[in-house]
């Protein structure tokens, strides 16, 4: 396991604006390079987890910095067993953020 996987669990996810998301619970990696690929992340009580691209997560101090809202964090797939999205989901979760799916050696 990569040694970046810890140093994301349990931090806290913020909106470009300082806003607080949520908490991240879990890290998936990609299949085929078994790189972090998306970080799951807890909304708030009953909201589930929610899957969040790796690629747009920026590190400031403590906290994880995204370029988006917690509604639109809110808006993405869920998962519940904490495994990587089929391609045609991971394609559509990246495609919900407004990103590209990036090759698996981009990653």
């Amino acid at each position: 396991m990569s040694a970046l996987v810890p140093s994301y669990v349990d931090r806290t996810l913020v909106a470009e604006g300082g806003d607080e998301i949520g908490k991240v619970r879990d890290v998936i990696l990609r299949p085929s390079n078994l790189r972090p690929e998306w970080l799951v992340v807890k909304t708030g009580w009953r909201r589930g987890e929610h899957l969040v691209p790796v690629i747009a997560v920026a590190e400031d101090g403590d906290e994880l910095v995204v370029p988006y809202s917690k509604d639109r964090v809110d808006a993405s797939p869920k998962t519940k067993d904490r495994i990587a999205p089929p391609v045609a989901d991971a394609h559509a979760t990246y495609e919900h953020y407004g990103l590209e799916m990036p090759a698996a050696e981009a990653l």
